[in-house]
Protein backbone atom coordinates (compact mmCIF):
# COMPACT_ATOMS: atom_id res chain seq x y z
CA UNK A 1 0.00 0.00 0.00
CA UNK A 2 1.35 3.24 -0.86
CA UNK A 3 0.59 6.17 1.00
CA UNK A 4 1.00 9.85 -0.14
CA UNK A 5 1.49 11.63 3.30
CA UNK A 6 3.51 12.58 5.00
CA UNK A 7 4.17 14.43 2.25
CA UNK A 8 4.99 18.10 1.29
CA UNK A 9 2.59 20.20 0.86
CA UNK A 10 2.02 19.77 4.23
CA UNK A 11 -2.49 19.66 4.74
CA UNK A 12 -3.02 17.31 8.03
CA UNK A 13 -7.17 17.39 8.55
CA UNK A 14 -8.46 18.58 11.95
CA UNK A 15 -7.31 18.14 14.78
CA UNK A 16 -4.02 16.72 13.59
CA UNK A 17 -3.65 20.23 11.82
CA UNK A 18 -3.75 22.08 15.47
CA UNK A 19 -2.09 19.11 17.22
CA UNK A 20 1.68 20.27 17.28
CA UNK A 21 1.08 23.95 18.58
CA UNK A 22 1.61 25.78 14.49
CA UNK A 23 2.32 29.47 14.48
CA UNK A 24 -0.15 31.60 14.21
CA UNK A 25 -0.63 32.01 9.83
CA UNK A 26 -0.42 35.78 10.34
CA UNK A 27 3.29 35.57 11.66
CA UNK A 28 4.13 33.64 8.19
CA UNK A 29 4.76 35.36 5.33
CA UNK A 30 1.30 34.13 2.58
CA UNK A 31 3.83 32.77 -0.30
CA UNK A 32 5.31 30.07 2.75
CA UNK A 33 1.51 28.59 3.24
CA UNK A 34 0.25 28.64 -0.42
CA UNK A 35 -0.13 24.54 -1.10
CA UNK A 36 2.21 23.59 -4.22
CA UNK A 37 4.36 20.99 -4.12
CA UNK A 38 8.34 21.98 -4.06
CA UNK A 39 7.96 25.44 -4.43
CA UNK A 40 10.20 26.10 -1.93
CA UNK A 41 13.06 24.44 -4.28
CA UNK A 42 12.21 26.60 -6.89
CA UNK A 43 14.53 29.02 -8.40
CA UNK A 44 12.29 31.90 -8.38
CA UNK A 45 10.87 31.30 -4.90
CA UNK A 46 14.50 30.62 -3.32
CA UNK A 47 15.65 33.98 -4.45
CA UNK A 48 12.86 35.91 -2.75
CA UNK A 49 11.67 33.85 0.08
CA UNK A 50 14.98 32.14 1.44
CA UNK A 51 16.21 31.37 4.07
CA UNK A 52 13.07 31.20 5.94
CA UNK A 53 12.33 32.37 9.66
CA UNK A 54 12.21 30.23 12.30
CA UNK A 55 8.45 30.48 13.05
CA UNK A 56 8.34 30.01 9.33
CA UNK A 57 10.53 26.42 9.71
CA UNK A 58 8.37 26.19 12.87
CA UNK A 59 4.87 26.79 11.20
CA UNK A 60 6.10 24.12 8.27
CA UNK A 61 7.43 21.54 10.72
CA UNK A 62 4.39 21.69 12.96
CA UNK A 63 2.02 21.05 10.06
CA UNK A 64 4.79 17.90 8.81
CA UNK A 65 4.23 16.44 12.54
CA UNK A 66 0.76 16.54 12.04
CA UNK A 67 0.57 14.51 9.06
CA UNK A 68 2.88 12.10 10.63
CA UNK A 69 0.62 11.87 13.12
CA UNK A 70 -2.62 11.28 11.22
CA UNK A 71 -0.96 8.41 8.99
CA UNK A 72 0.06 7.19 11.97
CA UNK A 73 -3.76 7.01 12.86
CA UNK A 74 -5.29 6.24 9.60
CA UNK A 75 -2.43 3.09 9.67
CA UNK A 76 -3.91 1.89 13.13
CA UNK A 77 -7.41 1.20 11.90
CA UNK A 78 -6.14 -0.56 8.69
CA UNK A 79 -4.18 -2.64 11.19
CA UNK A 80 -7.16 -3.19 13.19
CA UNK A 81 -9.14 -3.99 10.47
CA UNK A 82 -6.90 -6.68 9.04
CA UNK A 83 -7.08 -8.01 12.66
CA UNK A 84 -10.48 -8.26 12.54
CA UNK A 85 -10.60 -10.09 9.58
CA UNK A 86 -7.91 -12.65 10.96
CA UNK A 87 -5.28 -11.14 8.10
CA UNK A 88 -2.49 -10.51 10.70
CA UNK A 89 -2.06 -14.31 11.78
CA UNK A 90 0.74 -15.14 9.46
CA UNK A 91 1.77 -11.54 8.87
CA UNK A 92 4.79 -9.80 7.66
CA UNK A 93 5.19 -6.10 8.15
CA UNK A 94 7.19 -3.95 6.29
CA UNK A 95 7.60 0.09 6.60
CA UNK A 96 9.43 2.43 4.88
CA UNK A 97 9.55 5.60 2.55
CA UNK A 98 10.66 6.78 -0.36
CA UNK A 99 12.65 10.12 0.70
CA UNK A 100 12.46 12.24 3.49
CA UNK A 101 11.30 15.64 4.19
CA UNK A 102 13.99 18.85 4.72
CA UNK A 103 13.69 22.20 6.75
CA UNK A 104 16.78 24.32 6.09
CA UNK A 105 19.74 21.55 7.62
CA UNK A 106 21.68 22.67 4.56
CA UNK A 107 19.78 25.40 3.23
CA UNK A 108 16.99 23.66 1.17
CA UNK A 109 13.92 22.68 2.23
CA UNK A 110 10.48 19.82 1.45
CA UNK A 111 12.87 17.34 -1.24
CA UNK A 112 13.97 16.16 -4.23
CA UNK A 113 16.98 19.16 -4.74
CA UNK A 114 19.77 17.30 -3.29
CA UNK A 115 21.02 14.16 -1.56
CA UNK A 116 21.74 15.53 2.26
CA UNK A 117 20.64 12.69 4.71
CA UNK A 118 17.06 14.98 5.92
CA UNK A 119 16.10 13.64 2.47
CA UNK A 120 17.52 10.14 1.86
CA UNK A 121 18.05 8.50 5.43
CA UNK A 122 14.17 6.79 5.60
CA UNK A 123 13.02 4.29 8.03
CA UNK A 124 12.87 0.80 7.54
CA UNK A 125 10.59 -1.20 9.91
CA UNK A 126 10.27 -5.03 9.59
CA UNK A 127 8.58 -6.66 11.79
CA UNK A 128 7.48 -10.52 11.84
CA UNK A 129 4.17 -10.31 13.62
CA UNK A 130 4.44 -13.78 15.29
CA UNK A 131 7.59 -12.77 16.95
CA UNK A 132 9.83 -15.65 15.33
CA UNK A 133 12.64 -13.06 14.59
CA UNK A 134 14.06 -10.34 16.53
CA UNK A 135 16.93 -8.05 14.98
CA UNK A 136 18.61 -5.11 14.75
CA UNK A 137 20.61 -4.44 11.64
CA UNK A 138 23.13 -1.59 12.49
CA UNK A 139 25.08 -1.65 8.94
CA UNK A 140 23.55 1.29 6.02
CA UNK A 141 20.82 -0.37 4.12
CA UNK A 142 19.54 0.67 1.11
CA UNK A 143 15.72 0.21 0.11
CA UNK A 144 16.49 -1.82 -2.89
CA UNK A 145 17.14 -4.41 -0.74
CA UNK A 146 13.61 -4.61 0.43
CA UNK A 147 12.35 -6.91 -2.23
CA UNK A 148 15.12 -9.57 -1.82
CA UNK A 149 15.22 -9.31 2.27
CA UNK A 150 11.23 -9.56 2.12
CA UNK A 151 11.34 -13.15 0.26
CA UNK A 152 14.02 -14.25 2.29
CA UNK A 153 12.11 -13.18 5.55
CA UNK A 154 9.31 -14.43 4.26
CA UNK A 155 11.54 -17.96 3.41
CA UNK A 156 10.19 -17.90 -0.44
CA UNK A 157 13.26 -19.39 -2.86
CA UNK A 158 12.79 -17.12 -6.11
CA UNK A 159 15.57 -17.06 -8.92
CA UNK A 160 14.34 -12.85 -9.34
CA UNK A 161 17.07 -11.42 -10.17
CA UNK A 162 17.32 -8.29 -7.80
CA UNK A 163 20.95 -5.58 -7.57
CA UNK A 164 19.69 -5.75 -3.71
CA UNK A 165 20.40 -7.99 -0.17
CA UNK A 166 19.04 -9.55 2.30
CA UNK A 167 19.08 -6.85 4.76
CA UNK A 168 19.21 -9.65 7.28
CA UNK A 169 22.51 -11.52 6.59
CA UNK A 170 25.82 -9.93 7.23
CA UNK A 171 26.09 -6.60 5.04
CA UNK A 172 29.81 -6.46 4.07
CA UNK A 173 31.78 -3.50 5.64
CA UNK A 174 32.91 -2.42 2.54
CA UNK A 175 29.23 -2.16 0.58
CA UNK A 176 28.93 0.79 -1.98
CA UNK A 177 25.45 2.06 -1.78
CA UNK A 178 24.29 4.92 -4.58
CA UNK A 179 21.73 7.57 -4.88
CA UNK A 180 20.81 9.88 -7.32
CA UNK A 181 19.03 13.06 -8.20
CA UNK A 182 17.61 13.57 -11.62
CA UNK A 183 16.76 16.30 -13.34
CA UNK A 184 12.99 14.56 -15.19
CA UNK A 185 11.17 11.73 -14.50
CA UNK A 186 12.58 10.25 -17.49
CA UNK A 187 14.28 6.84 -15.76
CA UNK A 188 16.45 6.16 -18.90
CA UNK A 189 16.82 9.70 -20.73
CA UNK A 190 17.10 11.96 -17.79
CA UNK A 191 20.26 13.55 -16.88
CA UNK A 192 21.44 13.09 -13.23
CA UNK A 193 21.67 16.46 -10.98
CA UNK A 194 23.44 14.92 -8.23
CA UNK A 195 25.48 11.33 -7.43
CA UNK A 196 26.42 10.07 -3.88
CA UNK A 197 28.12 7.14 -2.68
CA UNK A 198 28.41 5.71 0.80
CA UNK A 199 31.17 3.26 2.09
CA UNK A 200 30.64 2.45 5.35
CA UNK A 201 30.64 5.98 7.32
CA UNK A 202 32.22 8.03 4.57
CA UNK A 203 30.02 9.72 1.94
CA UNK A 204 30.35 11.64 -1.18
CA UNK A 205 28.16 13.41 -3.72
CA UNK A 206 29.05 14.58 -7.11
CA UNK A 207 27.28 17.50 -8.51
CA UNK A 208 26.85 17.78 -11.59
CA UNK A 209 28.89 20.82 -12.63
CA UNK A 210 31.99 18.66 -11.09
CA UNK A 211 32.25 19.64 -7.54
CA UNK A 212 32.57 17.00 -4.92
CA UNK A 213 31.56 17.50 -1.08
CA UNK A 214 31.95 14.44 1.31
CA UNK A 215 31.32 13.73 4.47
CA UNK A 216 32.24 11.32 7.74
CA UNK A 217 28.83 10.61 8.97
CA UNK A 218 30.42 8.96 12.01
CA UNK A 219 31.97 12.15 12.99
CA UNK A 220 29.61 14.47 11.15
CA UNK A 221 25.84 12.83 10.72
CA UNK A 222 24.71 17.30 9.87
CA UNK A 223 26.88 16.62 7.62
CA UNK A 224 27.82 20.23 8.30
CA UNK A 225 32.01 19.72 7.97
CA UNK A 226 33.61 18.89 5.09
CA UNK A 227 36.20 15.68 4.99
CA UNK A 228 38.50 15.82 2.75
CA UNK A 229 38.21 13.40 -0.14
CA UNK A 230 42.12 13.17 -1.78
CA UNK A 231 43.04 9.39 -2.37
CA UNK A 232 39.40 8.15 -2.07
CA UNK A 233 37.91 9.86 -5.18
CA UNK A 234 39.00 8.31 -7.80
CA UNK A 235 38.69 5.14 -6.65
CA UNK A 236 34.86 6.01 -6.12
CA UNK A 237 34.68 7.27 -8.92
CA UNK A 238 35.61 4.98 -10.75
CA UNK A 239 33.47 2.44 -8.74
CA UNK A 240 30.05 5.08 -9.17
CA UNK A 241 30.63 5.49 -12.92
CA UNK A 242 30.76 1.37 -13.40
CA UNK A 243 27.69 0.91 -11.12
CA UNK A 244 25.75 3.86 -13.76
CA UNK A 245 26.72 2.64 -16.37
CA UNK A 246 25.45 -0.70 -15.14
CA UNK A 247 22.16 1.28 -13.49
CA UNK A 248 21.21 2.48 -16.78
CA UNK A 249 21.12 -0.75 -18.48
CA UNK A 250 18.76 -2.01 -15.60
CA UNK A 251 16.46 0.84 -16.65
CA UNK A 252 16.25 0.43 -19.89
CA UNK A 253 15.41 -3.46 -19.43
CA UNK A 254 12.80 -2.37 -16.59
CA UNK A 255 11.38 -0.07 -18.84
CA UNK A 256 11.52 -2.21 -22.04
CA UNK A 257 9.55 -5.05 -20.58
CA UNK A 258 7.01 -2.64 -18.51
CA UNK A 259 6.60 -1.31 -21.82
CA UNK A 260 5.93 -5.13 -23.30
CA UNK A 261 3.46 -5.65 -20.77
CA UNK A 262 1.15 -2.77 -20.91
Amino acid sequence: IHAMDPHDPYLPIAPYDKIFDPPKEQSVRKRIRQNDAGYLNRESFRNSLLPLTDTEVNYLRSYYRGEIRQMDSLFLVFMEMLKNHNLLDDAILCVTADHGEEFGEQGFYQHGINLHEPSVGVPWILVDLNGKHQNLVAERVSTIDVPRTLLNFAGVNSTARFQGMNALTNIPVDRSIFTVVRTGDDLVNSRWRFRSIYKGPRKMIWHSNSTIQGYDLDQNPEETALWKVEGWDALTQSSLDASWKEMGKELKRFVTTTNTLS
